[in-house]
């Protein structure tokens, strides 16, 4: 439970933060720097607790790193700017779960119930409710459309990652 709990508060100030030097400096630059310092901290802690770059599933870590990073952390801080980390963590909330189900309908052939179907658009709904802004937001249709786009590309990304990741 606390995992979970520390895991959300995480995710929230990154969020945040990454929403706010994405505004302050650029989506680009923003996530340029991000991942420099990421991948610095992760080299020094590979070296000094790990085995380094000397293990048999390190190309398969680095490939699903890459297409994660890449396509999904560039299409997300290019998201932020655009649409508000309130609307981007909707976005990321809702559609993950069901682009993880058709991935894993179109890879695996696994298939939900209709009743898993309904709850899961329950939940959905639930969350996207939960979430609506309470004042009215100025946004371009431009911006929505572009911003949408970005985080679809980003949540797709982000489950191909996990999925590698687990095999």
């Amino acid at each position: 439970m606390f995992a979970a709990l520390l895991c959300t508060l995480l995710f929230s100030i990154s969020i945040t933060c990454g929403h706010r030097s994405a505004k302050l400096i650029g989506g680009t630059e923003a996530n340029f720097w991000r991942l420099t310092l990421a991948g610095l901290l992760l080299g020094v802690w590979a070296y000094a607790f790990g085995i380094g770059l000397n293990s048999a599933a390190f190309p398969l870590f680095f490939l699903s790193g890459a297409v994660g990073i890449g396509i999904g952390d560039v299409a997300f801080f290019q998201t932020l700017p655009r649409l508000g980390s309130r609307l981007t963590s909707l976005l990321i909330g809702c559609l993950s779960a069901p682009l993880a189900a058709l991935i894993e309908w179109i890879w695996l052939g696994t298939t939900l119930s209709v009743a898993q179907i309904l709850w899961g658009l329950l939940t959905v709904c639930g969350v996207s409710l939960a979430l609506m802004p309470s004042e009215h937001v100025q946004r371009t249709r431009r911006d929505l459309v572009l911003g949408t786009v970005w985080m679809q590309a980003a949540a797709r990304s982000w489950r191909r990652q996990r999925a590698a990741s687990c095999q």
